[in-house]
């Protein structure tokens, strides 16, 4: 055969593939699309997944540059998506039911829900079916949002006409006003598996200061959320000890929000906190605390109390982008503290701490506010607890955008 013969037969041939391949699949990426790329190019090329199921050809799962890396193993299957959706949809359901007994500590976790929620809708392609069950529990938490706000707004306005109580609303009003403050970390931004032990910042650690004071935090936070203006004692207090439990992870989300609120970028916030370290750096040493607590708890078989921290504890740190918190046997285990009775909650028994809605307001009314005190529901034999309802099922919603993003182009495949 002659050359020219042989030219022709291996354009025939590569032409037949196409059309095959075209009539399967789709057009394929242009082969040569990734030889001639650029390093930085190449970095950013995208497969689309494209799944074949009883002939159909069904949306492309990710669009989406960089999202899954070899070291984000997926580790969850259709059923744990399904058990997931139930587990957050109960809660919800629970909330929807209590609307006027909730405080805002139920807002928190419903924000950070729909946070998670629109970032997975804007961020993937999915099948229609999983499309329309993520933008339906994503309404409901909004929804749940939006009237226990109102009518948080309606209560401390009705109660305290003060400038200081004013104030005091403002603050609590800059954690719960939307979800997209929620939606972090950026897909595919978890950080390597060693990062949390890199130890670049070593801070003393100090676990004689309990977290009881919440207007210290609304204050420091607060100051985040009002051009990036934080009191310098905010940086020692927060940040210049690794504190514990709940006092530590709201140092965290302190550097979430700062993050967040471009305060990295404001040149006097970042002299005030370059005294102690780089933020990132602050942040990974936080949660390597944080990381010891929990494996603590664990060993200790989570005791009941201290499963409320358990779940804010693997809430921040996943929300900072350590994977390592999204721990899939962690997951069951807080999956297993939800109530099996009609009430979706997670349940604590009622102690000196645990106040219903009306009583935290006589408390504030009288200003009378030495205690944190936890929202709790009492419905028949249930003792329904707020924060740690609310916590729970937004750790269980970070979750379930993990499993997304590292199990989609395979998960709807069963």
């Amino acid at each position: 055969m002659k050359i020219h013969e042989r030219f022709i037969l291996v354009i025939a041939l590569v032409t037949a593939v196409y059309i095959v391949w075209w009539m399967n699949f789709g057009l394929p990426r242009p082969i040569f699309e990734g030889i001639f790329a650029s390093s930085e190019q190449k970095e950013h090329i995208i497969e689309d997944v494209v799944v074949v199921n009883a002939g159909r050809v069904a949306e492309p799962i990710s669009q989406l540059k960089n999202v899954a890396r070899k070291d984000d193993k997926c580790h969850y299957n259709l059923s744990d998506f399904e058990d997931i959706m139930e587990i957050i949809s109960r809660g919800l359901k629970f909330f929807e039911l209590h609307l006027t007994e909730l405080i805002v500590d139920a807002v928190v976790g419903t924000r950070i829900l729909q946070g998670q929620l629109q970032l997975l809708l804007k961020s993937f392609s999915l099948p229609l079916k999983i499309r329309k069950q993520l933008e339906e529990l994503q309404l409901a938490a909004r929804n749940v949002s939006d009237q226990v706000v109102r009518h948080f707004v309606d209560v401390m306005t009705s109660n305290d006409q003060t400038l200081s109580g004013e104030k005091r609303l403002k603050q609590n009003l800059h954690w719960i006003e939307g979800g997209s403050l929620w939606e972090m970390p950026a897909p595919g931004a978890w950080f390597e598996e060693n990062k949390l032990h890199l130890h670049l910042y070593r801070a003393e650690d100090d676990d004689s200061v309990l977290f009881s004071d919440s207007d210290f935090s609304n204050r420091c936070i607060g100051a985040v959320f009002e051009g990036c203006a934080v009191p310098e004692d905010c940086f020692i207090s927060f940040l210049e000890k690794r504190r514990s439990e709940y006092f530590i992870t709201h140092s965290v989300l302190f550097l979430l929000f700062s993050k967040k609120k471009n305060c990295f970028n404001n040149k006097e916030y970042m002299e005030n906190i370059r005294k102690l370290n780089e933020p990132e750096n602050i942040l990974a040493s936080f949660c390597e605390k944080i990381w010891l607590e929990a494996h603590d708890c664990e060993k200790r078989g989570f005791p009941l109390f201290y499963r409320d921290l358990f779940s804010e504890q693997v809430l921040v740190c996943s929300m900072a982008g350590f994977r390592q918190f999204l721990n899939y046997s962690w997951y069951k285990t807080i999956a297993s503290w939800q109530s099996k009775g009609s009430l979706g909650c997670f349940e604590l028994p009622k102690t000196d701490f645990s106040k219903t809605f009306d009583e935290i307001y006589n408390i504030k009314k009288e200003h009378n506010r030495v205690k944190r005190y936890d929202n709790v529901v009492l419905a028949g034999s249930q003792s329904c607890s707020v924060h740690f309802t609310a916590i729970s099922i937004a750790a269980i919603g970070v979750h379930l955008r993990y499993c997304i993003e590292t199990c989609g182009e395979t998960l709807f495949l069963e």
